[in-house]
């Protein structure tokens, strides 16, 4: 049982959006790198057009498709809904917040509720124009919008959708901003949950209540504080606890630890290195390193241990 999975898809069973960003399948993910490299390559060489590499990242998607035909949903979910996994691939990096273009060609797979997939589908249309559109203009700005029309269809609050797409756009525009990422890590250590994470992963402290916010994966909330994600989160806790008791705490913890990692790798440490003498220690350190190896195996890891922990209270 992959109860990372769980927790992420279980957004969906709980009403909170219909779809989710998860990759069940890293392995068909990794069987389409070095075609999508190739295409790639092919495109910058002038050998095939942009529209021409798009029909073969489009073959490429309907060949994962089949292939992740196998997938069930998870049983403490299906009586609430089916959900369907849509694979989707990325020419352009769209996490980072450059003034250029940067391409890594990558498949995502999201997991859809069955019977939007026509509604998800319209949605991850908009997204390939505007990744079309940032190509051919060379338009780093453009990938605000791919940002923007995902953070939409994944069900965040408006706000935190809009926060994000801002700093993005600003930054992508040269303007001197902050990253995203670089404001919840901030926030997280200025609240002492830097401090308190480490605690928490030691069994020592529970959730506080800002962490709800933090209610899925490689998401930022536009404040830690933001009522919406909050509300969400509460409402996700509720579900949860309903359905699989300790999974919520364990997911949360696990996002936790990310953030943790995020602000030990943007050296943000020497806000909170006088606060504990835990954060010099190897521990973070060593959930840096793994964090490094396979962001996915390291939060479905923490989940895992913290979910069986909490079993056996």
């Amino acid at each position: 049982m992959s109860f990372s999975l769980i927790f992420e898809a279980g957004r969906i069973a709980a009403g909170l959006t219909d779809c989710v960003m998860y990759n069940p399948f890293p392995e068909i993910s990794a069987g389409a790198q070095l075609p999508l490299h190739r295409l790639l390559s092919g495109y910058r060489q002038g050998i095939c057009s942009l529209n021409e590499l798009y029909d073969y990242v489009e073959r490429l998607e309907r060949w994962a498709e089949e292939e992740a035909r196998v997938f069930r949903t998870p049983d403490v979910l299906r009586e609430y809904c089916e959900i369907k996994p849509v694979p989707f691939c990325f020419i352009i990096n769209r996490i980072i917040s450059s003034p250029r273009l940067e391409f890594a060609p990558e498949m995502q797979f999201y997991l859809v509720r069955a019977g939007r997939e026509r509604a998800i589908a319209k949605m991850l249309s908009k997204i390939r124009n505007a990744e079309k559109s940032a190509i051919k203009k060379s338009d780093a700005r453009k990938i605000a919008r791919i940002n923007e029309i995902e953070g939409r269809m994944l069900g965040y609050p408006d706000c935190c959708v809009n926060a994000f797409v801002e700093l993005k756009k600003g930054r992508m525009e040269g303007k001197d901003l902050p990253s995203p990422e670089r404001v919840i890590a901030e926030e997280f250590v200025e609240r002492g949950l830097a401090e308190l994470t480490v605690r928490i992963l030691e069994g020592e402290e529970d959730l506080p209540d800002e962490s709800y916010s933090l209610f899925a994966t490689n998401f930022y909330p536009c404040s830690l504080l933001c009522p919406k994600a909050l509300e969400a989160g509460r409402r996700y806790r509720e579900f949860l606890d309903k359905t699989m008791h300790g999974l919520f705490i364990a997911g949360i913890a696990a996002n936790l630890a990310s953030i943790l990692v995020v602000c030990f790798n943007m050296h943000l440490k020497g806000y909170f290195a006088s606060l504990s003498p835990l954060f010099s220690a190897r521990s973070v350190r060593n959930l840096a390193e793994e964090y490094s190896k396979n962001p996915s195996a390291f939060h479905s890891t923490i989940t895992r241990r913290f979910y069986q922990t909490y079993e056996r209270v």
